[in-house]
């Protein structure tokens, strides 16, 4: 499962981001956007991120996983839909003539963070 080391890399990241921004606070959430054509599989992934969180600054968190869809033009018919399964074909003619835009994202969008030196309702968000 190549899903624990891409969480593993994830982890890092948010940990080294705080440390850049000497922020000291506990994650409450991280957000990432997984394209359909990444090869992640978003159930995997938020499973390995749990695991691996357990005794870190991130304990608790939430694995928030915005899904992005892949995108094909038909170079026969002009349309451009979302692909909805891997048939590699156009959903709209048939045709094998298409263009594929998009889905292979795998990114750290986002940070939720509780500052540890805000009143306990404060909550700060830090971006990717």
């Amino acid at each position: 499962m190549h899903e624990a080391s891409v969480a593993q890399i994830l982890i890092e990241q948010v940990q080294a981001e705080l440390n850049r921004r000497k922020i000291e606070g506990s994650v409450r959430a991280v957000e990432v956007a997984v394209g359909l054509l990444s090869g992640v599989v978003p159930e995997a992934l938020e499973f390995a991120f749990s695991a691996l969180i357990a005794g870190s600054v991130l304990e608790g968190a939430r694995l928030v996983i915005r899904q992005v869809p892949a995108l094909c033009t038909c170079q026969t018919c002009q349309q451009q839909t979302p692909i909805q399964d891997l048939a590699w074909v156009c959903p709209v003619c048939g045709s094998q003539e298409i263009v594929v835009k998009g889905g292979h994202e795998l990114r750290l969008e986002a940070i939720e963070i509780v500052d540890e030196r805000a009143t306990p309702s404060d909550g700060s968000a830090v971006g990717q």
